[in-house]
């Protein structure tokens, strides 16, 4: 069986999209407050209600107010709600104890095999009606698209995997989640884009919130002016509206692939009939 898989229209168009089971309900839960006393292990994490975990999150963890009850699993972090672990292995917590996963730009740093690992691990520990939010560079943005002619990213040489929303989408279907929603991607020259509950999952890299989209002040007006002369010189009469939208300090110069998994609730027998 594959994923059922929702996506978003194009930026220009109507946004409106078929909403997934479980997503309202996860919207109305609230963490309970958290106490930090040192670092946490594994026992302590899996006795934490609800559990909410940011793989490869760094110091995106509580008590940062953008990721209040978020535990941070990373190589290397030394938050008090963060705790080392290599997510190359499967992560030590029961089947269906995480109420919600986040992972923003952390995927494209390990390869294809050891990604659809982490879906499949996810998808265990995930309770039923449990939301994964993921978001990873988009290598067919227009300004990174010479990146997968090279098969490298020269800019990043620790991106071990070049993804796009045909490769997320595969990863999807070959995964155990049944539910899928893409948010954020680029389809040729059209960005695709539907509004994110951010009270879901915060993100750092999307049009909203990526400071690389935001021009402020007088400094950055002008290095935006100056970055369109450049644009305008080298391209003349071919340039587009999308090569402006897409540099630095114009609403589309940092986009990422968004999408949430959901684990499907689990269904009660069906009533006899009379």
């Amino acid at each position: 069986m594959r994923a059922v898989v929702y996506e978003p229209e194009a930026l220009s168009g109507d946004s409106s999209s078929a909403e997934v089971a479980g997503l309202d309900e996860l919207a109305r839960r609230r963490p309970a407050p958290a106490e930090a006393a040192g670092r946490l292990d594994w026992a302590q994490v899996a006795r934490r209600r609800p559990l909410w975990l940011n793989l490869g999150g760094g110091a995106d963890c509580h008590p940062h107010p953008l990721y209040r009850n978020y535990i941070a699993v990373d190589a290397a972090t030394t938050e008090a709600f963060g705790i080392e672990f290599d997510l190359s292995a499967p992560i030590p917590l029961p089947d269906a104890s995480v109420d919600r996963i986040l992972t923003e730009h952390f995927l494209e740093h390990v390869d294809g095999v050891t990604m659809a690992n982490i879906l499949a691990d996810c998808h265990r520990l995930l309770q039923p009606g449990g939301l994964m939010r993921v978001s990873v560079p988009d290598y067919r943005h227009p300004q990174y698209r010479y990146c997968l002619d090279l098969g490298r990213d020269p800019r990043r040489r620790n991106h071990r995997t070049l993804t796009t929303y045909e490769s997320c989408r595969d990863l999807v279907a070959r995964s155990p989640f049944r539910v899928a929603r893409f948010h954020q991607y680029w389809d040729g020259d059209r960005f695709m884009h539907q509004p994110v509950d951010y009270a879901l999952g915060y993100l750092r890299r999307t049009p909203e919130h990526d400071e690389r989209n935001q021009c402020r002040g007088l400094r950055q007006h002008l290095g935006r002016w100056s970055r369109d002369l450049g644009t305008l010189a080298r391209r003349g009469l071919r340039a587009r509206r999308l090569d402006f939208d897409t540099r630095r300090y114009h609403p589309l110069a940092a986009t990422s692939i968004v999408f949430d998994l959901v684990r499907e609730a689990v269904r009660g027998p069906s009533p006899a009939g009379g």
